[in-house]
C-alpha cells in the first residue's frame, strides 16, 4: 500500500527533523505543509496515511498543553494529562485540519511508539505502560486479551476510523516488555516487533517457523504476528545470552510477505546466509534479520542496528548513522548508472561522530549498493537517521540529523 509521504516538519524539543531523496528519478519535492505542534516535552514517534491521505501521529509527553480536540461520536478522548508519561495521538485531515487529537494511556507513564492503518482504515498503535487504568478492551472472536499488568507491560490498541476504541491489550509477561514497531501484513493480519525482560513472555510456536521459547539473556528481541481480529498467530524470542538487546526498525514486504527486523544484539547470534546473500565478516552490534510470511527465517547477517523499508520489489532499504569507531568496516558497493556513492570521509576522525550511511539488498539478499551521504567539509558531524520510507515510485526518502555538512540535492522544489 503505497501512500504520500508525510514526513511532519516539526521542531520538537529542539530537533529539526530534514529529509533527503537519494534517487536518480526525478520526484516532486514541494513542501505542502508543514507546522509547530505540540510543547517542548512532547516527541512524535510514527506516522501513518490512510486512505483518505489522513495523516497519524503519535507519540508521548509528561506536560499539559497538547493541542487536544474531540471529534465526538464515540472517540476516546482524554484533554489532560493522565499519568507521568502519556501516550499522544492526532490525526489531521489531508488538507492538515485537525481531526483528532488526545492523550492515551493510565495513572502511570505510558508511550506509544508505533501506529499503521489497516485497509478498513482502522488504527493500531502499540507502545508500552506502566500503569493500572489503562482502557482495556476484549473484543471476544478469539482476539488475544490479557488484563494483567506486571511492571512495565507492551500495548496494542486497535481504534476505528472515527477513533473509537475496538480492541486494547497488555502484551508481556511478569518482566518489563516494550513494542517499537507495528507494521500491518496481507489480510489485516500484523506484526509487531520489539524487547522483553519476561522469561514468561507469550510466545506461540508454529509449524515451520523460527521458533525460541526461551529467554537467552537479561533482554531480548521478539517479533509477533496477530491475525486481522487480533488472535496471536506467532511469537517467538529471538536473541543470546547477551543484555542489551533492542529491536529498533519493522518492515513488510507486500510482493512476498516478508517481514524483516533490525536492531542490536549484543552477543549476536549465527548469521544465516543462503549462497548469494550478503554476510557481514565484521562483529558489530547489530542484526538484520529476515522472515517469510510464516515465520521462517531466511536470512540473518550482522549489520549496525539502523532504519529498514521494503520497496515494491521486495528489495530492503537501509539506513544509519554509520560510527567512526566502525569506519573501517563500512560496506561500499557502487551500482554505477549515477548512483549516489561516497567512501568514509577522513575528516569524521572521533569518537560520537559519524556519517549517513544507506544500503540496498536485492532479494536474493545480496548488497546491491551501499554508500557514504555527505558534503565535503572538514568537520566531524552528530549526525542520526530516524526513519527512512519507499515512495510511490519506489525512491528512498530519509528523514534525520546532521549538524554539519549534510549531502545535499535540490531539484527545483523546497
Amino acid at each position: 500500500m503505497k501512500r504520500t509521504l508525510n514526513f511532519m516538519g516539526l521542531l520538537i524539543s529542539g530537533l529539526i527533523f530534514s529529509s533527503f531523496h537519494l534517487s536518480q528519478a526525478q520526484v516532486s519535492s514541494e513542501l505542502t505543509w508543514s507546522t509547530y505542534f505540540g510543547e517542548a516535552n512532547f516527541t512524535f514517534t510514527d506516522n501513518a496515511v490512510d486512505s483518505d491521505d489522513n495523516l497519524i501521529l503519535v507519540g508521548k509527553g509528561f506536560q499539559s498543553g497538547f493541542p487536544s480536540y474531540d471529534p465526538a461520536g464515540g472517540a476516546y478522548f482524554n484533554a489532560s494529562p493522565i499519568g507521568s508519561d502519556d501516550g499522544l495521538i492526532a490525526k489531521f485531515d489531508a488538507q492538515g485540519q485537525r481531526i483528532w487529537a488526545t492523550y492515551y494511556g493510565s495513572s502511570g507513564g505510558d508511550h506509544i511508539e508505533g501506529v499503521a492503518v489497516n485497509s478498513q482504515d482502522h488504527i493500531i498503535v502499540v507502545g508500552d505502560g506502566g500503569g493500572g487504568s489503562f482502557p482495556l478492551v476484549d473484543p471476544g472472536n478469539g482476539a488475544y486479551y490479557d488484563d494483567s499488568r506486571s511492571g512495565v507491560d507492551g500495548l496494542i490498541t486497535r481504534f476505528d476510523e472515527r477513533g473509537q476504541v475496538l480492541w486494547s491489550t497488555y502484551f508481556g509477561g511478569s518482566g518489563n516488555d516494550y513494542i517499537t514497531e507495528v507494521v500491518i501484513a496481507e489480510n489485516d493480519n500484523f506484526w509487531i516487533a520489539g524487547y522483553t525482560r519476561s522469561s514468561d513472555f507469550p510466545t506461540q510456536w508454529k509449524a515451520g517457523a523460527y521458533f525460541d521459547g526461551s529467554l537467552g539473556g537479561a533482554r531480548d528481541w521478539f517479533i509477533a504476528k496477530f491475525s486481522a481480529n487480533g488472535k496471536l498467530l506467532y511469537s517467538t524470542y529471538y536473541g543470546d545470552s547477551q543484555n542489551s538487546d533492542f529491536a529498533y526498525s519493522l518492515a513488510y514486504s507486500e510482493s512476498n510477505g516478508h517481514v524483516a527486523v533490525c536492531g542490536r544484539l549484543e552477543g549476536i547470534p549465527s548469521n544465516l546466509t543462503p549462497s548469494g546473500a550478503y554476510a557481514s565478516p565484521w562483529s558489530q552490534q547489530g542484526m538484520i534479520v529476515e522472515f517469510d510470511s510464516t515465520g521462517q527465517r531466511l536470512w540473518a547477517t550482522r549489520f549496525l542496528s539502523g532504519q529498514i523499508a521494503f520497496d515494491d520489489n521486495g528489495n530492503l532499504f537501509y539506513g544509519a548513522a554509520w560510527p567512526y569507531t566502525y569506519s573501517g568496516s563500512v560496506p561500499l558497493v557502487n551500482p554505477g548508472n549515477g548512483a549516489l556513492f561516497q567512501g568514509y570521509p577522513s575528516f569524521v576522525n572521533r569518537a560520537n561522530t559519524g556519517v549517513h550511511y544507506f544500503a540496498k539488498f536485492n532479494t536474493n539478499h545480496a548488497m546491491v549498493w551501499g554508500t557514504c551521504a555527505h558534503q565535503s567539509a572538514n568537520a566531524n558531524q552528530a549526525v542520526s537517521v530516524y526513519d527512512i520510507e519507499i515512495d510511490k515510485n519506489d525512491n528512498l526518502v530519509a528523514v534525520g540529523r546532521a549538524t554539519h555538512g549534510m549531502y545535499r540535492v535540490n531539484p527545483g522544489g523546497f
